[in-house]
């Protein structure tokens, strides 16, 4: 994950007179301070932590409201949490600073018998310093480091403007100290949060958003301690919103959140997907959330009156998004005015709106681009969606059959947005396709009662109107192993119908392989093919991050190189839709594509199951038809069938109308694959100069 574009150096005096509140320390509280001269420097880390709390509580101590505390966190994880990757996570910051609430004292306290009972050797004068972490209630990280031979920024160096490291292990610490940020900030809700870096006797402190980091120049917190404990003593006299809380979020009463865990008392009424994530959410670990959606930034369905109240949902479990949108709404609109363009029109198998708006009035933005006069940043502002579907996800799918059925419904929801109302969507992925088990006659625009689980395509915040795309170039969006292949090779094209429709190709395929057989002598390059085809990238010589040449030519040729074991309507419906990408990319000029396109500035088998269309089906899709021979889908002629969505649907209503096999899924077959994290791997639920790593795709 690159994050040096994003980050911002300031001045100390800079830093603390536009970033930090509280004031500063009398000259009698100052007498009170201990200095950093018991730090051993040259000892361990662990040798450190100790006397730098001592040092921090006699600042703390001095404050009338002693609602924070240092703790020395590096030996006790957080027994309840997962990383950002679904993974259980070992990250500990090494030391915290924390709340001294009862409810936070809870969860990060540890008793004089856990550790006598530990293995872990805490000298009695220092067991009142240890803690666990807890990612709920840590207010300041603060992570030490002994050396500079694995760190992000330069610390003493005779320039103070130059801070970032080129070298590989500054790059690889960059990603550590964004795992700690993203770990908080996914964790509370935060609008920032501050860190502090400490190298040897440097540190840098920095203030975190979602447009970046504001980070100070380098200073010696021994020789000079004032500035570290002027820092500590405003951190103290800041309240919860000036230490980054969000306003607008409390802890819920006992009441709310037993009325939560029962949604309303009566949970008989729920689907088993609803009751299942409505246990995941209530699970322990979990703090139970008061969220206020204020009026006067949230419109409804209709498009009400900014000043009009909203009428919430009571006891009815729904789905809201919170998120940071582009602060460039010319480009790229604000979800709510995309649902109301296609709720219009009447576009089918999309989430039903109840409201959504930027947060605070005037709305509440990031503040790292008020700072970056050498990059250019996007501001971010905050916004909150909230729509009537809780789905799960397209990779929960039971069999084949359902997986195409969803995707099925999904494409009818592109090809309305894109005829009815000229939007296309920009981001077509696995995640971005959801399942509803509960849906009814009226729900999507449907007219009867589907009785089946029902796709819906969901994140729109990345869509492009059809005016805006005439008007010339614009951003790649999108996940990276999904991408088309021509904007994965050429970064400056503008996106495409035909870039949207191939991604369902991608989609389809990504999923095969993950959860269906393939040939027994095909499985050892499994991993090779997936890396080499949907996860590699470079840089070319404009700085631009392209993709497989591999990817282009299969999409050319149109060829499936692992056919699928048992499995006869995924690969007759992958073997059609490759097909009409082959005729399509013979009709593309890539050399003149070359040419025009400007650098960007982005960056064991098991039994098939067989189904028979029964009446339902047959009403939906059309009469049911006897399957054909094997499949043997011949190329045609060079056409750009890419052009509209009629080939593709054809094809969709072709596998779903015939007596077919239908695998069941089978276990991940990813979940082996060696990845190594410090690749940074793009991908992007937003590709536009940012990065996910695969494993999000792949576990």
């Amino acid at each position: 994950m690159e994050i040096e574009h994003s980050l911002v150096q300031i001045g100390w005096d800079d830093f603390m007179s536009n970033l930090t509140a509280g004031g500063d320390p009398t000259p009698e509280e100052r007498a009170q301070f201990m200095d950093f001269s018991c730090v051993k420097l040259d000892g361990t880390e662990a040798q450190i932590y100790a006397p730098f709390c001592n040092t921090a509580k006699s600042v703390l101590d001095v404050l009338t409201e002693k609602d924070l505390v240092m703790k020395n966190t590096a030996d006790w994880p957080d027994p309840r949490w997962s990383g950002c990757d679904g993974e259980d996570s070992d990250l500990r910051p090494d030391i915290g600073i924390y709340p001294t609430a009862d409810a936070a004292l809870a969860e990060y306290e540890l008793t004089k018998e856990k550790l006598l009972a530990s293995k872990k050797n805490v000298p009695e004068a220092r067991r009142h310093l240890m803690a666990r972490v807890s990612w709920n209630w840590l207010c300041v990280p603060f992570e030490f480091k002994r050396g500079d031979d694995n760190v992000p920024f330069e610390f003493g160096h005779p320039d103070p403007k130059r801070f970032l490291k080129e070298m590989q292990d500054g790059e690889t610490a960059q990603e550590q100290i964004a795992e700690y940020v993203a770990q908080l900030l996914l964790r509370q809700h935060r609008v920032f949060t501050f860190k502090v870096y400490v190298v040897g006797p440097h540190t840098r402190l920095m203030r975190w958003d979602r447009a970046g980091a504001i980070i100070t120049e380098s200073f010696n917190y021994v020789e000079c301690p004032d500035k570290m404990r002027t820092f500590i003593y405003r951190l103290g006299k800041m309240n919860n919103i000036q230490r980054g809380h969000d306003p607008t979020v409390i802890l819920a009463s006992t009441d709310d959140a037993g009325e939560m865990r029962t949604c309303g008392g009566d949970l008989s009424k729920l689907s088993s997907t609803r009751r299942k994530y409505l246990a995941e959410a209530t699970k322990v670990g979990w703090p139970f959330y008061e969220i206020k959606l204020h009026p006067g930034g949230f419109r409804g369905r209709s498009g009400c009156c900014e000043d009009e109240v909203l009428v919430p949902y009571t006891k009815k479990l729904v789905f809201l998004k919170d998120s940071w949108r582009s602060d460039d709404s010319e480009h790229i609109p604000p979800e709510r005015k995309t649902y109301q363009r296609l709720h219009a029109k009447g576009v089918r198998f999309i989430a039903t709106l109840i409201c959504a708006g930027d947060v605070g009035v005037p709305a509440r933005r990031t503040r790292t681009q008020e700072f970056a006069s050498e990059i250019v940043l996007d501001a971010r502002v905050h916004y909150r969606l909230v729509v009537k579907q809780v789905g799960r996800p397209l990779e929960d799918y039971e069999h084949s059959r359902e997986m195409v059925t969803v995707v099925r419904d999904v494409f009818q929801a592109h090809e309305d947005a894109w005829l009815k109302a000229e939007v296309l969507h920009g981001d077509v992925s696995p995640g971005n396709i959801l399942i509803d088990d509960d849906a009814k006659a009226g729900d999507y625009c449907i007219i009867k009662d589907p009785r089946r689980p029902v796709g819906f395509l969901n994140d729109w915040y990345l869509c492009k109107y059809k005016e805006d795309l005439t008007k010339g170039a614009t951003q790649r969006s999108g996940t990276w192993q999904i991408m088309s292949a021509l904007l994965l090779r050429y970064p400056g094209k503008p996106s495409a119908l035909s870039d949207d429709l191939e991604v369902f190709v991608h989609t389809l395929t990504w999923l095969s392989l993950k959860y269906h057989s393939i040939r027994q002598d095909d499985r050892g390059f499994l991993e090779l093919h997936v890396y080499s085809i949907y996860e590699f990238w470079m840089i070319n010589t404009h700085g631009d991050y392209i993709g497989s040449l591999q990817k282009l030519h299969l999409m050319q040729n149109g060829m499936r190189m692992y056919p699928l074991v048992d499995e006869q309507s995924l690969e007759h419906l992958l073997g059609k839709l490759m097909a009409c990408c082959a005729s399509h990319y013979a009709t593309v000029d890539l050399d003149e594509l070359e040419r025009n396109t400007q650098p960007s500035s982005d960056p064991p088998l098991a039994p098939s199951l067989i189904f028979k269309p029964n009446a339902q089906y047959e009403a939906e899709f059309g009469p049911r038809k006897a399957s054909p021979a094997p499949w043997v889908v011949p190329l045609p002629e060079p056409a750009p069938l890419l052009s509209n969505h009629n080939h593709f649907a054809a094809a969709f209503r072709e596998v779903l109308t015939r007596d077919w096999f239908f695998s069941p899924k089978l276990d991940n077959q990813f979940a082996s694959f060696h990845r190594q994290k410090s690749k940074g791997l793009l991908s992007s639920y937003t590709f536009i100069g940012s990065k996910r790593k695969a494993e999000e795709l792949c576990r």
